[in-house]
């Protein structure tokens, strides 16, 4: 909202009025990026006045929503939670989404939340500007900057309550991954929100660079200052001195047109990359660094789990190995070793050209693995796109892959769109949950692989494409294969590295596991008694990695400052093994005792095992579940 509309709020109905009447424009007073979202709103063949459903989506499928974004929640949740502790007492809610506008995450003023707000700020809403109209969080990421959508800004008149700012939340690769907004339906605007939503946005992209695999990250500075708080370049280097990522800031310095990976430490600075690693390894602060054309900038390490005292030597001139592969087993820690290995043995297969299959539960780091490939074998010189093939509605999936030409269906985009594969040219295509993929997409993704082309629906044209292929899922896909779900020759063509993570309570060495994850969480200030290892060991962890880091994460933030993790600040639950959920015992013969084992099989199959939220399934007492399982 511009000052103008602050000072005269019945400025923005007159122009909104001229606009949707008239077509006529005055970014006097609306932005020009509210008056784009104003045009896709009316393509759509949205009204003002039509009602708004904010819609969650299904328990299972927010499960598979915060697993297909699991590297971005993990990234934003520190971040997040700061913030709502500073804007929240003003009443304000903050919410994080992806980049379909699905909601993932909300802190805040949740007290306060009520009505419309709290209709809206639900975890697994579908916020997208289709569904929803003009908002920040979507204009935001369309227009790839901070943007505030006050009151008669949004499209519907039924949003005119809220006051939103939001700002968009852009990986190493240029993509916009997600959106952090605040919003409230009291009080006046206040436009100085988007200093706080833009803060937040960075440090939440610095997190998601700082955790991929790399030699050396540092930071690049104007001023001489290691604790310097404001706008910087962030990049990230492989062991031979080719930048893997770049944050937003140093793409527009850089002029990054070309892929990051072409360009190499010494196409920048007036120094060798060798000499830059050996001072910046001693060095007690910023290193003084000169680019090429004359800028000066100041640079500090910032490398996570690789200190500049530990730092290795580059391997200068060694143009066949490839950055990743040789630093796996120490950047990546998942309690068991033979899961490293079969990593770097993947790595070596699909350089040669076949897919990546990896197997395992939910949560056992699946996309973690799919990510180490891609950073060894295509690093900055390609995206890596990710589908969740089961997060994705049977009927939308099909555009969201091959992508669509204008007018391809009803709703289709102006001017088409680019499916996820066209996207992930020249990078990763990493397929999540290929096992829950529709039948009939099946073949046409088989087409694919085969003809390395894809066509976009509604178009005849081919477009050649080339990526690595990596796929996982949590399915049985040998029995999905005999029981026709899935296409035998496709899963010929994917079959090609298999990797099997084993479920975390299976893994010997969970307690290093537990080590790292809390070392990750607390920055390092943080220990766990031997009581509390060992009340973790003791856990099934049917949620696996991911749930043992939310476990973690909790315990951390309950515990006194400075004091290892004690078994009582952790919130945990008996669980259930899984592999006794289908041995039930034999308490009633017949029907009713097979209805009743069936039922209890059910309950605890849809709780993950823990054995209180079987029992509210059921309607029964925690005790005479618990009775149930221990009979027989």
């Amino acid at each position: 909202m511009t000052m103008t509309a602050m000072l005269n709020p019945t400025a923005v109905v007159r122009a909104k009025s001229a606009f949707l009447t008239q077509r006529i424009v005055d970014e006097r007073v609306v932005p020009a990026g509210v008056y784009r979202s104003w045009e896709r709103c009316i393509s759509s063949e949205l009204r003002q006045d039509d009602p708004i459903e904010f819609l969650a989506v299904a328990r299972s499928n927010l499960m598979q929503l915060r697993d297909s974004n699991s590297q971005l929640l993990d990234a934003s949740t520190p971040q997040l939670e700061r913030l709502g502790n500073a804007v929240g007492g003003a009443g304000y809610v903050v919410l994080l989404t992806d980049t379909h506008g699905h909601a993932l995450k909300v802190v805040g003023a949740l007290d306060r939340r009520d009505g419309m707000m709290w209709h809206a700020h639900r975890e697994g809403v579908n916020l997208s500007e289709p569904v929803i109209g003009t908002s920040a969080m979507a204009c935001a990421m369309a227009e790839r900057k901070a943007m505030n959508v006050f009151c008669d800004e949004h499209f519907f008149e039924i949003n005119n309550v809220f006051q939103c700012s939001a700002a968009p939340i852009i990986d190493s690769f240029g993509s916009v991954v997600g959106s952090v907004n605040v919003a409230r339906t009291r009080s006046l605007p206040n436009p100085g929100m988007l200093t706080f939503v833009k803060q937040c946005a960075r440090e939440i992209e610095e997190e998601l660079l700082r955790r991929r695999p790399s030699f050396l990250s540092i930071r690049l500075t104007w001023q001489p200052s290691k604790n310097y708080s404001g706008e910087s370049l962030v990049l990230a280097f492989g062991s031979d001195g080719e930048i893997i990522a770049v944050n937003e800031m140093a793409r527009v310095f850089l002029r990054c047109s070309a892929p990051v990976g072409l360009i190499r430490f010494e196409d920048l600075f007036d120094l060798g990359f060798g000499e830059f690693v050996r001072s910046i390894r001693n060095a007690d602060g910023p290193v003084v660094l000169r680019f090429h054309e004359g800028t000066v900038m100041h640079a500090t390490a910032i490398s996570v789990g690789e200190r500049p005292s530990a730092m290795r030597e580059p391997r200068i001139g060694s143009g066949t190995d490839m950055p990743g592969i040789h630093g796996i087993d120490s950047q990546l820690e998942f309690g068991d070793r033979s899961i490293n290995t079969q990593i770097a043995t993947a790595i070596k297969t699909v350089k040669a050209g076949l897919p990546a299959l990896i197997l395992g539960e939910t949560g056992t780091g699946k996309e973690v693995v799919a990510n180490a490939i891609h950073g060894a074998l295509v690093g900055g010189r390609g995206k890596m796109i990710a589908v969740n093939c089961a997060a994705i509605p049977e009927n939308l999936i099909e555009a969201e892959l091959f992508g669509h030409v204008e007018g391809a269906f009803t709703g289709a985009r102006r001017g088409g769109s680019p499916g996820k594969i066209e996207l992930a040219d020249g990078g990763t295509l990493f397929l999540d949950e290929i096992g829950d993929m529709p039948l009939c997409l099946q073949a046409r993704l088989l087409r694919v692989l085969e003809t390395k082309s894809v066509c976009r629906l509604g178009s005849g044209t081919m477009r050649h494409v080339s990526f690595v292929l990596v796929c996982a899922t949590h399915q049985n896909i040998d029995l999905a294969v005999k029981e026709g779900r899935f296409r035998r020759d496709l899963y010929y063509r994917i079959n090609g590295a298999v990797i099997e993570l084993a479920p975390v309570r299976k893994r010997p060495g969970v307690r290093e596991l537990m080590r790292t994850l809390l070392t990750e969480i607390s920055d390092g200030t943080r220990s766990m008694s031997k009581s509390a290892e060992d009340l973790l060991c003791r856990q099934m962890w049917p949620g696996n990695v991911r749930e043992l880091r939310h476990a973690l994460t909790f315990a951390h933030a309950m515990a006194p400052q400075d004091e290892p993790l004690q078994p009582g600040d952790f919130r945990l639950e008996i669980q259930a093994p899984p592999e006794s959920i289908g041995e039930m015992p034999d308490n009633r013969s017949g029907i009713l005792g097979d209805l009743e084992k069936e039922a209890v099989r059910n309950a605890l199959r849809s709780a993950d095992g823990h054995v209180g939220r079987a029992a509210k399934i059921l309607g029964i007492s925690r005790a005479t579940l618990y009775r149930w399982l221990k009979r027989g």
